[in-house]
């Protein structure tokens, strides 16, 4: 068995959900009648996957085009 371990450099805020693992996102509600909705969900950040934080690898100042 191989195991794999992931290090990170750092671990900053989501900046989707601002650290809080969760975000309201809207959704388009179709009804031919009254012409439809915008519907806001709260559910689980996509981009940290609910813990809040997102991790970078490398020095954030650094500047690879010069």
């Amino acid at each position: 068995m191989t195991t794999i371990i992931f290090t990170f450099d750092d671990e900053v805020e989501c900046p989707e959900c601002l650290g809080a693992g969760e975000v309201e996102y809207e959704f388009e509600v179709i009804d031919h009648i009254r012409g439809g909705e915008i519907v806001g969900i709260i559910k689980q950040c996509r981009l940290c996957e609910g813990s809040g934080v997102i991790y970078v690898e490398g020095d954030p100042d650094y500047d690879e085009a010069g």
